[in-house]
Parts: structure tokens; sequence; C-alpha cells
């Protein structure tokens, strides 16, 4: 575990900040499907950021995959704190199967109204 894990686990803890829903992490290749965790944005990071994978926040397991390349449309930004949590934009809309519609905002999940329709 990583310093800055464990600095943001003390100010969890003591109601400081609140608790993040989701991490960051950076990888130089794409995970296989059975190792990204419910809790992790991973990163695919060569000489550029290239892919953010991350499981459905609404716990129905599919995999989403965000382009971060510049040139391919559409695309997201993706920031990452100094106490390792994400924030994407635009938000984030699964078009099929739960029809999920989110904002990942310093590793927190925020639901969009139309989510499910």
């Amino acid at each position: 575990m990583m310093l800055r894990d464990l600095v943001r686990q003390g100010l969890e803890l003591f109601h400081l900040i609140p608790l993040t829903e989701i991490s960051a992490a950076v990888r130089p290749t794409r995970p296989a499907a059975d190792d990204l965790r419910q809790d992790q944005l991973v990163i695919v990071r060569g000489k550029i950021d290239k892919w953010a994978l991350m499981r459905c926040p609404c716990g129905c397991g599919e995999r989403i995959q965000l382009s971060l390349a510049r040139a391919r449309r559409p695309r997201w930004r993706i920031e990452v704190d100094h106490l390792g949590r994400p924030t994407v934009a635009p938000s984030v809309r699964i078009q099929g199967g739960c029809q999920a519609h989110f904002h990942l905002r310093c590793g927190r999940v925020e639901w969009c109204g139309d989510t499910g329709n």
C-alpha cells in the first residue's frame, strides 16, 4: 500500500474527506477482465495516457473503457489528485445494459437523474 493511500484512509477515518469509492491506478498495459476491480479506475499509460478502464459502479459488472487519446472521439479527460482520487470529464453514460449515467469526481460516483432510463 502506498503512503498516499494510508494518508487518504486516515483522512477518511476522521471524516476530514468523504469516503473514496474509486481510486486510480496506472498500468503500462490493459488489465485482464478478471483483474479489473470494482473500486479502481485503471489508467493505461505508455508514452501517453491511452485508456481508462473500470467496472460499472452500479454493480452490474460491465467493463467500461474510456478513450483518453486526443485524436479519438469521444474522449475523456482524467485528473488524479494527490490522494489518488480520479475525476473524469465528461460524464460516463452506458448506452446498453444497465444504462448507467454518472460523473466521477474526486473518487466519488455522482449519479445522473436519467440513470437506468
